[in-house]
């Protein structure tokens, strides 16, 4: 894992070294490992250091191939390595060489092409001197960030914004339509950066930029592909067992002990059975540690919600039944409000945005538990609900608009079975109720519903100010994104994933992990967004994920003996953070302090509704423990307070410039 910067003068000036030194010194808040920097005349790439892989100790970026006329300045982690020697023609005693060459080594041979050749996480730029241009690239799904801003005469690009910002070019002004499309929970827009002027590089794409030309690139789209058949329903189990397998053994690779967040769920479980029970030997420094959020056990919220302790406990139980030891301990961080704890001070000083972890209270303490145990990777069971342990909700629609109308009913019948209820209960909720509120405009919450609502109406029911959703352009802008894929198709379950992997979900969760990581030097890795086994995913029928009347049938089926039955075949599960509700309670006090202050503050009271602000807060306050928890609206109220936390921030940021 490392940060990147640089600068390319498309006006042919020289860069300033003094620039590309302060970049990269802004990035170093996290303190890295080794720092470096090169300039070459109208180009200068910086480079930050965190070492993890074995291969990093022997690492020096920015690396340059003179003779080739390359340099590159790469965060990046490449998983397929022995594929790319082989494809290169590589000797083996050069297997030692680090990402970074490998990548320029797959440039030198495919030029842009490269990329598809590249599996694992990354964000890098090529200069190429021969042709005055530089090259940049961005992982499938986004996992490592990359930001830039374009002018006529500069291209400044980092992986923090932070560092774009040090160039004169860059004007500081925050962007109000993503502050409004956050309050309202929208986030589609996969390029927008909370700064007018900054953008991120999608996921999937590469970018080519010389002195008076761009061109952009999407190497991979959802849709594209290939698909995928088997002769028995058996085969598509086992072909997805052997692609999680090498997602994982992939992601093993550190010079320094392994963790991994532990749930009660099925994905994470997979994760960490399949790491200690099949690749044991590719753990270089055990024993092998895990994190789980639970509440203290005599904790009174336990009668409120509960949590998933017992689960966690029944998965390590059956862990030392195969002869597997865990170093594992929970992560209750009782001490730790929403809005108080330093950590939230810690984020919203680095992050480039308001703080979009509903979470961070458990997620900052596990990076610094694992920072004190010395982990540098953490596994991570994130993206499986999504497709690749997907709980197929739309497969039983899918059949029935496809006519397979037989195999429908028999699916009812086995899910009646599975997961008790009657076969035409589960028609009934799973087919016939979407259908007809889908039918009087209620099906999921799309874009088209939102904006047919007024800007006064929109602005009431989100928070936020009707007068800045229209001055901003906000309201014009959402009626022209991306709208939830078209219900009424053969095959809603796959244009549903489609929509999903083609979307900016991951991008935000992944940036989001990485900058709060960072802080305690840690790499998130998630074998279950393995580009193979995404790829598998979406080319296998849909039904397959339902075969049997079993939703997440892939990884029921594919983790048989790998996790107990009472996770594996388990239709619930405990909360995962059941007491968010007291924490705000907590944190009254100081809510209402700064209330107080953000009414004096005209940048925060002409976006946020802090009337209505107020109104959340004591609803919050006032409703008894058991209806809290169920209470719609907690997520909107908490960005509203990231949000004025965030723009309070930029406000004493700015008086200091």
């Amino acid at each position: 894992m490392s940060a990147i910067c640089g600068v390319f003068q498309r006006n042919r000036q020289a860069v300033d070294p003094r620039l590309v030194e302060r970049m990269v010194n802004v990035l170093a808040h996290w303190e890295p490992d080794q720092t470096a920097f090169h300039c070459d005349q109208e180009v200068g790439l910086g480079h930050l250091m965190l070492w993890n892989t074995p291969e990093s100790f022997s690492e020096s970026q920015p690396l340059r191939f003179k003779q080739a006329g390359l340099s590159i300045t790469a965060a990046a982690r490449i998983d397929n390595r022995s594929e790319l020697f082989e494809a290169l023609s590589i000797h083996r005693e050069e297997y030692s060489r680090p990402d970074s060459w490998l990548i320029l080594k797959a440039y030198e041979k495919w030029g842009d092409a490269c990329v598809d050749h590249l599996l694992g996480d990354f964000a890098f730029s090529v200069w190429d001197s021969k042709r005055r241009q530089l090259f940049c690239a961005r992982d499938f799904l986004g996992a490592k960030p990359f930001y830039y801003f374009e002018s006529p005469e500069v291209f400044v690009f980092a992986t923090e914004i932070k560092a774009i910002l040090l160039h004169p070019a860059v004007a500081r002004e925050i962007n109000e339509i993503k502050v409004a499309e956050y309050a309202i929970g929208m986030h589609e827009d996969q390029e927008s950066t909370w700064y007018r002027n900054i953008h991120r590089l999608p996921p999937a794409t590469t970018l080519r930029i010389g002195a008076g030309s761009s061109s952009r690139n999407q190497y991979w789209k959802p849709e594209d592909c290939q698909e995928v058949r088997h002769s028995s329903s058996g085969d598509y189990v086992e072909h997805w067992k052997e692609l999680l397998s090498r997602a994982v053994r992939s992601r093993l690779r550190s010079a320094y002990p392994i963790g991994a967040e532990q749930s009660g769920g099925l994905d994470s479980n997979a994760i960490i059975a399949s790491a200690n029970m099949d690749h044991a030997d590719a753990i270089a420094k055990p024993p092998f540690h895990t994190w789980s959020w639970a509440l203290e056990q005599d904790d009174p919220w336990q009668k409120v919600q509960g949590d998933e302790r017992a689960d966690v406990l029944a998965m390590l139980h059956h862990l030392r039944d195969h002869n597997v030891e865990l170093k594992h301990s929970f992560a209750t961080a009782i001490d730790r409000n929403l809005f108080t704890h330093p950590s939230v001070e810690r984020l919203m000083q680095w992050h480039d945005g308001p703080c979009t972890i509903p979470n961070h209270f458990v997620i900052c303490h596990v990076h610094e538990r694992a920072n004190r145990a010395n982990v540098r990777t953490l596994l991570s069971g994130y993206g499986g609900d999504e497709l690749a342990s997907s709980h197929a909700k739309d497969a039983l629609l899918g059949l029935f608009f496809s006519l397979r109308w037989d195999r429908l009913w028999d699916t009812a019948g086995q899910m009646n079975r599975h997961r008790g209820g009657r076969r035409w209960s589960h028609i009934h909720h799973q087919v016939g109720i979407p259908i007809v509120d889908w039918l009087r405009g209620k099906r999921r919450r799309s874009l088209r519903q939102l904006t047919a609502l007024s800007p006064t109406t929109l602005a009431k029911k989100f928070g936020v100010r009707a007068t800045f959703l229209k001055s901003s352009g906000t309201f014009d802008h959402l009626q022209k994104q991306i709208d939830y894929p078209h219900f009424w198709c053969p095959d809603p379950l796959r244009a549903f994933h489609r929509f999903i992997y083609g979307g900016c979900l991951f991008q935000r969760q992944f940036e989001n992990k990485w900058q709060s990581s960072l802080l305690q030097k840690i790499e998130y890795r998630f074998p279950l967004l393995d580009r193979r086994l995404v790829d598998f995913c979406l080319g296998i029928p849909s039904f397959e994920f339902i075969r049997g009347g079993f939703t997440r049938r892939l990884m029921r089926e594919g983790t048989a003996n790998y996790i107990p039955d009472c996770i594996r075949l388990a239709n619930k599960r405990g909360v995962a953070h059941p007491d968010t509700i007291r924490r705000i309670r907590n944190d009254g006090a100081f809510l209402q302090q700064k209330l107080n202050m953000w009414r004096q503050f005209g940048v925060i009271a002409d976006m946020v509704d802090l009337d209505i602000l107020e109104k959340k807060l004591k609803d919050i306050q006032q409703t008894e423990d058991s209806k809290a928890v169920r209470m719609p609206g907690q997520s909107n109220f908490c960005r509203l307070v990231y949000i004025s936390l965030w723009l309070e921030h930029q406000k004493v940021v700015q008086s200091k410039l």
